[in-house]
């Protein structure tokens, strides 16, 4: 009996959750990605660099300074790579909170991952994969500070979407079909 009210509450061994936390943290991470690109065409366009500065910045990438030159197709190019990194991410964020994560503890830790992303790509991987987004970016660590704030709430939405996206419905509340009261008088 015991067993089988764990095994409804928290599934079992033969139920993994892997597609779930796929699913959660991809949707989690594209929206915190979005809120970040938002925010970045907004703050590139006051510092007078144009609302796609930044997506030519990722698309530089692997085309050098000339993508900074470029149309459209190194903007969608860095909107992509952006979009699935943030995705990854996402992901990665996913297996590390739990369905039934309270949503602020949840927005607390996705800021902190993301704080953490940002120290790891703005001091280790830009600098060696992009050398022409890490000199650029170097003048706008406010902006890309505050960028990352947000895709940490953004990711904040993983548990619900890990609960959204579960296979297992959730327990259903069961009342008594019939109420004995028992006086202890045989």
């Amino acid at each position: 009996m015991a067993e089988t009210a764990l095994r409804e509450r928290f599934g079992t061994a033969e139920e993994p959750a892997v597609s779930e936390v796929i699913k959660a943290g991809a949707a989690a991470g594209v929206i915190g990605g979005l809120a970040m690109a938002v925010f970045a065409m907004g703050a590139t366009t006051l510092l007078g660099q144009g609302p796609f500065a930044v997506p030519q910045l990722i698309g530089a990438t692997f085309r050098g300074p000339e993508a900074l030159l470029s149309g459209w197709g190194v903007i969608a190019w860095g909107v992509l790579l952006h979009l699935v990194t943030s995705a990854a991410y996402g992901t990665l964020f996913a297996t590390l909170v739990r369905r039934d994560t309270p949503r602020g503890i949840a927005t607390l830790a996705g800021v902190a991952f993301a704080l953490g992303i940002f120290v790891l790509m703005m001091f280790v991987v830009v600098p060696v994969v992009d050398p022409v987004m890490a000199s650029r970016a170097a003048m706008m660590v406010g902006t890309m500070l505050v960028m990352h704030v947000l895709y940490g709430v953004g990711l904040g939405l993983s548990p619900y979407f890990r609960r959204v996206f579960t296979k297992r419905p959730d327990p259903v509340p069961r009342t008594p079909t019939r109420i004995t009261i028992s006086t202890g008088v045989r």
